[in-house]
Formats: structure tokens, C-alpha cells, sequence
């Protein structure tokens, strides 16, 4: 991808999400907007987040079923409502009515959230693999029994992340386009059998 013309004008050839942008858009993940631009810095919301984990898992026919909700917040001619729908009662990635009553479609989607939706959605057990390491990840992920601590696990176990000059994995930071553009496309170079020095030590330079 770096022999490529850049597909988005704010993407060049040089930018560090460059490979990852170029790859996820050739195989259809993710896509920029109508103005030719990509805008990495924009934050992604959960609904954003959800339609982008389910769209690659989901097909048009299985999407179409899903028209009302149970969520309180989330409107009956909502963009958004069939992936929701789909990701609560199909994939179960995220919890549905009556355990959770509100989507917050509008909220910013956090790390940890956007670990634990990804992998569920991917059948990866991240909770039974590796679950022999209960020690702190990181200044800020100390507790084993914490419910994102298996996530980042795994998210380290696969070179999607790494601890951060800082020591943190941050775990609840809010998400921008390039943040999740680099994320997806560690991970797959890691199932693709990628899991390079290369890969570490882009992961490390985050």
C-alpha cells in the first residue's frame, strides 16, 4: 500500500495511518466521506462503532428483520437501528432491553468498549485465552477481575496495543477514525500471520 495513490486527500502517502487506511478501504471495512476525505480525528460513537463491527458480519438480508427496538433512545427511523438490533439479539456483543434500557448511540465509543464488541463479534474468547495472566497490564488496567481487563489483554497478546510512554493502555479513551483504522488493521496482520517485529514496534510507537 505504500507504492498506492492516496484514496483520501487528508491521508497522504507519508501519514502514519496511511496502510492501515488504504488496506481497510480496499477490503471494504471502512470507507472516507463524500468530499474524497477521511477525517481521522473525528471521534466515532457507539453507533458508528456498532454498525462498523456488525456490517462486516452481518449480510443486507439478516439487517432487513430488524425494524422496531426495545431501547428507549433510539428512534424508529434511526440509521442505526438494525445494526443495534442485530448487535443485541443477534451477536450479543452489546446488552440489550431489559438489562440495558438506553443504546447512548451519540456517545463517544471508548477503547475498552470497542475490544469487547470487536472480539465478541469475532468469537474470540478473550476471557479464556491467556487466562493465566491476572498481573497489572499497566499503570491503569491493575485489576484482573475488572470487566475490560481480559479485552486488553488480548488486545496486547495481538499487537493491536501496547503500553503507552505514560504506562497507560487507557482503556476508556474515546476513539477517533485513525485510532480505530490502526487498531483493525494490527489485528489483521496478527490472524494474517504478520505478527512481525514490524508490527510490534509500530504498536509500541502509538
Amino acid at each position: 500500500f505504500a507504492q498506492t495513490t492516496p484514496s483520501f486527500k487528508d491521508v497522504p502517502a507519508n501519514s502514519t495511518i496511511f496502510s492501515a487506511v488504504e488496506y481497510l478501504k480496499a477490503r471494504g471495512i471502512m470507507q472516507g466521506y463524500q468530499d474524497g476525505t477521511f477525517k481521522a480525528d473525528n471521534k466515532v460513537v457507539r453507533a458508528e462503532a456498532v454498525k462498523l463491527i456488525v456490517a462486516s458480519i452481518a449480510t443486507a438480508e439478516e439487517l432487513q428483520q430488524y425494524t422496531t427496538t426495545g431501547y428507549t433512545d433510539v428512534a424508529a427511523d434511526a440509521w442505526y437501528l438494525p445494526y443495534v438490533e442485530y448487535a443485541s439479539k443477534k451477536a450479543g456483543i452489546i446488552d440489550g432491553p431489559p438489562k440495558a434500557t438506553a443504546f447512548k448511540g451519540g456517545d463517544p465509543v471508548l477503547k475498552a468498549q470497542f475490544f469487547k464488541m470487536f472480539f465478541l463479534a469475532n468469537n474470540i474468547d478473550a476471557k479464556g485465552m491467556y487466562s493465566e495472566i491476572k498481573l497489572p497490564l499497566s499503570m491503569d488496567v491493575v485489576d484482573s477481575n475488572a470487566w475490560y481487563y481480559p479485552f486488553m489483554r488480548y488486545g496486547i497478546a495481538s499487537s493491536m496495543t501496547m503500553v503507552g510512554e505514560d504506562g497507560k493502555l487507557s482503556p476508556d479513551r474515546e476513539l477517533t477514525r485513525g485510532d480505530i483504522a490502526m487498531l483493525l488493521y494490527r489485528y489483521y496482520m496478527y490472524v494474517d500471520g504478520r505478527r512481525t517485529q514490524a508490527l510490534l514496534s509500530e504498536a509500541e510507537s502509538e
